[in-house]
């Protein structure tokens, strides 16, 4: 049969030779189970769009497997034989490829990843890849089919690199923002008038390097210019020209390279921070460790563009047949319907309650909602909780005892209505609950893997008599009806009249936070000015949005339509990601990687910025893949961040060896952790040691980036100097010796037992506030030391060298008797030890001043609890910060039913001794200045 154009007229089997190809075309299919399928297209849809038409037609024909699992073969002028070729490019347009008679044969896909590769990448996910497939789950299919593009991309494009272009992706210079860097520059010159920079230098050539020298440069001298300052002084000892050189950080693996000024640079600003002087290695470019070639064959699902950011599938595709026979939800009139049919697996009386912004019925009865089907927002979620009622015996009235909840969204990830059955299996008010209010609208989506232990709750949603999907409109059909309501319908509230000015109405509400509520007036009175706020004050669109009642479409499709014209906010105002530096994201990443617990779709924009981000930089993706891999075991996350973990190593495969190695390491830390439990603190040492000794132990323990961070290298780990901690969970002191020749060693803990994910939301509360106060140009000498989770309750911290606690302080200054805590002199004494001059004691005095003020107001804020002389520390230079951040935002130890808590933060006799410089005068100059830095 000959391709039609849409009527029955047969046009020629050449007509794309005629340059002139009908604007609808027929595509004869020849389906795998042999039936033969028309479709009619137009000539410009990709491969990818044909097939969408292709399963919509053929969905309840023919007995076929998710279409991420086909492809096409064609034969076309293209072709090098008459033989069909895969299309491997889905997309590609139909008439790009110009197949012959618009025959397509539709296959199976050839599985030929590489075994190695879908090895690998389950032993770091924890989760065999091959599961995911098995699920025939269409959400996970489309996920897993469009990810691809975007990590072929990459894998393809990282591929042809320079060796400039593999620095940028393996070791991107870590840059302060312009906002920190300004402030550093105005402190720095305040006490440097020749505004330059002291520097330690190191020779690496061939053989070796063996000798170091001190320069003075420039602050905003380029990395290039601080290397020719280098040359020039010791040129006779360098053979290739200083362009062949390149700036490492001495004990890291950072370099430092670019147009930027090396006051730029974060390491550079944190190491004068701490009083030390930036070091430096002059390492050839030749012996700077980047990957050569990818290890792993490619993924054959299709080819990529040639470079990242190209046309990638992600959207999801509306095929010509799903337009012509969809229905839009924005034309149902009649109430939002669900029935409970059954709940299984619960012996007890129960009721139910569900919730679509509010609303409670009945059990074994049909739900009908006080909101219509066309105001039912996009992103709503339908919560359940099963609970029942019981008397205690002193009580009247009947108690409500939450024993089950489960959450879905209303709109597919196709954004299609869920009419028809569906089982969800529930979870318990210990799994994944969020808050303890009876409905969890924040928790997870996802149905409870575990069927068989889980109550499982049957309902459907109201059909409302249409046979067709039932779909959320497109963004422009809401742009359409917002056009058509500007003309006919006037959608202020009561408060139009208001006459106060957008600015008068807002203020109040710019800077407090979404805890607070607005009052009901001033929500329709900024509705009423919201184009006022447009004009006049852009970057109140956060509160703005907090005014639009989501419940009513027409007030969605206004807001949509005026976000259409809103100009570009401030960084300040509205967090604009894609804008952030790496830096300023890393900072945040933790925050971001926990949104995605509470997204309702997979494939959703923040996974996809999140994803391009790491696979553009591989120290982002660093954190990115711990920051999930930590949290695999919690079973309603579970799933996804799996699936975000394999697109994320598919695409940056060389950093598979990098990570395989890290989790080798960890694995040796857990049996050695697991195995010195068994004894007593000296036979504990005596096992830690033991183990590191055995060969393939320290093979293990040999050559890696550390997890905790990746800038450092671990050559080699010195078990006479690793030891056993005296705590409870007998954490692992382990110490490395640095890869870098005569630098300082790496030491680290390790924890097993304790969850530090609430310590690594705390130290990095501390890095913002950090930030914030440098750039209003105070530095409160801040310690936020390194903390990372690993797995669940496993995880490193970074050790702080010359520090004690406040505790061994008073100890060892009070010669270890009862009264030693109460000696206020102890730690000015301590200090003085490790200062002997004046100067250097005054400068001692000033950092334990400044870091004092800055803890005591963060951990205030942050309502931080249990501190005591164990977890309160001292560094050698005077600079105090805190650890163990078990307890924090408000939630105290309690003994008895009293708190423990009895001061707002921690301010004792002995740092007030200190702070004096030996005075107990609080009146003094000195606090007064203290409490000037607090205020």
């Amino acid at each position: 049969m000959a391709p039609g154009g849409g009527g029955d007229e047969p046009i020629p089997f050449d007509f794309w030779f005629n340059n002139d190809p009908p604007d609808v075309v027929r595509c004869e299919c020849l389906m795998p189970t042999g039936h033969v399928i028309d479709v009619d297209v137009p000539h410009y849809f990709t491969f990818q769009e044909i097939k969408d038409e292709l399963w919509y037609v053929t969905q309840r024909r023919l007995n076929l497997t998710d279409q991420s699992e086909y492809t096409f073969c064609v034969i076309s002028k293209y072709c090098e034989t008459v033989i069909s070729q895969e299309v491997t490019d889905e997309s590609r347009r139909l008439c790009d490829i110009q197949p012959y008679f618009c025959i397509l044969q539709v296959i199976k896909k050839q599985i030929t990843t590489d075994n190695k590769l879908e090895k690998h990448i389950t032993e770091l996910i924890g989760k065999p890849v091959q599961e995911f497939a098995a699920l025939n789950n269409p959400e996970i299919n489309e996920f897993r089919f469009k990810m691809s593009f975007l990590t072929e991309s990459y894998s393809t494009y990282r591929q042809n690199l320079t060796l400039t272009e593999k620095l940028n992706y393996q070791y991107p210079p870590r840059l302060q923002s312009e906002k920190l860097t300004a402030s550093f520059k105005k402190r720095y010159a305040q006490k440097n008038e020749d505004n330059r920079i002291m520097i330690v230098a190191r020779y690496e050539n061939d053989d070796d390097y063996d000798n170091s020298g001190t320069f003075k440069v420039p602050s905003d001298a380029t990395p290039a210019e601080v290397l020719a300052t280098i040359f020039n002084h010791n040129a006779f000892k360098m053979k290739k020209e200083d362009t062949e050189y390149i700036l490492k950080v001495y004990g890291q693996e950072e370099y430092i390279y670019g147009n930027r000024p090396i006051i730029d640079f974060m390491y550079v600003q944190d190491t004068i921070s701490r009083k030390g002087i930036p070091s430096f290695i002059t390492q050839p470019l030749r012996n700077v460790s980047v990957f050569k070639e990818n290890t792993y064959l490619m993924l054959a699902t299709g080819a990529p563009p040639s470079t990242p950011g190209g046309p990638q599938i992600f959207g999801s595709t509306q095929t010509l047949k799903k337009r012509q026979h969809q229905n839009s939800s924005w034309d149902i009139k009649e109430s939002f319907q669900l029935t409970i049919h059954a709940i299984e697996k619960l012996n007890c009386s129960q009721s139910v309650e569900v919730a679509i912004q509010d609303g409670h019925t009945l059990w074994e009865q049909t739900l009908k909602f006080d909101i219509a089907v066309f105001n039912v927002p996009q992103m709503t979620r339908l919560c359940l909780v099963v609970f029942e009622y019981f008397k205690s015996g002193t009580r009247r009235k009947a108690r409500e005892n939450p024993l089950a909840w489960v959450n879905t969204t209303v709109f597919d990830y196709k954004q299609q209505l869920k009419t028809g059955p569906m089982t969800l299996y529930t979870w318990t008010y210990a799994e994944d609950s969020q808050s303890e209010d009876m409905l969890h609208p924040l928790g997870t989506v996802e149905s409870n893997p575990n069927t068989d232990e889980r109550a499982a709750v049957t309902l459907s949603i109201h059909h409302y008599n249409k046979d067709t999907p039932i779909v959320y409109p497109s963004d422009d059909m809401v742009l359409k009806h917002a056009a058509i309501l500007k003309r006919t319908k006037n959608l202020n509230r009561d408060s139009a009249q208001d006459t106060r000015s957008v600015a008068d109405v807002m203020n109040p509400y710019m800077n407090t936070d979404r805890i607070h509520e607005m009052l009901d007036q001033d929500r329709s009175a900024i509705w009423a000015k919201r184009y006022d706020c447009l004009k006049n004050m852009p970057e109140g669109l956060p509160c703005l949005l907090h005014c639009v009642q989501w419940n009513n479409r027409d007030e969605v499709s206004e807001m949509r339509s005026i976000l259409t014209q809103w100009p570009d906010l401030n960084v300040e105002h509205a967090m604009e990601l894609l804008d952030y530096a790496d830096e300023q994201l890393q900072l945040y990443l933790l925050q971001l990687v926990q949104a995605i617990k509470h997204e309702s779709y997979i494939n959703c924009e923040l996974v996809k910025f999140l994803l391009e981000r790491a696979l553009k930089n591989q120290r982002i993706g660093h954190y990115l893949f711990w920051h999930l891999r930590s949290e695999m075991l919690v079973a309603s996350i579970q799933l996804r961040f799996s699936l975000i973990l394999e697109t994320y190593l598919k695409g940056s495969q060389e950093h598979i060896p990098i990570l395989l190695q890290q989790t080798a390491f960890l694995d040796q830390l857990k049996k050695a952790s697991q195995n010195v439990k068994k004894g007593n603190k000296e036979k504990g040492r005596s096992l830690l040691r033991e183990q590191l000794y055995i060969v393939h132990v320290r093979q293990k323990l040999t050559n890696f980036l550390s997890p905790l961070n990746p800038s450092f290298r671990c050559k080699v780990v010195k078990p006479n100097e690793c030891k056993v901690m005296d705590s409870k969970m007998r954490p692992l002191w382990l110490v490395f010796e640095n890869s870098d020749r005569l630098a300082d060693d790496i030491c680290v803990m390790y924890k097993n037992g304790d969850d530090l994910r609430q310590d690594m939301l705390t130290l990095q509360m501390l890095r913002v506030m950090d930030n914030i106060w440098k750039s209003a140009n105070f530095d409160f000498r801040m310690n936020p030391y390194g903390c990372v989770s690993t797995d669940y309750r496993l995880g490193m911290i970074e050790v702080v060298l010359k520090a004690e606690t406040i505790a061994n302080i008073q100890k060892k200054k009070g010669m270890f008797s009862a009264t030693s805590a109460f000696k206020k002199g102890s730690l000015l004494a301590w200090l003085k030890d490790h200062n002997n001059t004046p100067e250097a004691l005054e400068k001692a005095i000033e950092e334990f001043t400044h870091s004092c003020a800055g803890y005591c107001v963060a951990t205030f804020v942050l309502g931080v609890a249990d501190r005591h002389s164990d977890n309160i520390m001292v560094k050698e230079n005077g600079q105090l910060f805190h650890i163990d951040f078990g307890h924090i935002l408000g939630h105290f130890k309690e003994k008895f039913g009293f708190r423990r808590e009895r001061v707002p933060f921690v301010l004792t006799h002995d740092f007030v001794y200190v702070i004096n410089n030996g005075n107990n005068d609080k009146a003094t100059e000195e606090f007064i200045k203290f409490k000037g830095l607090c205020e």
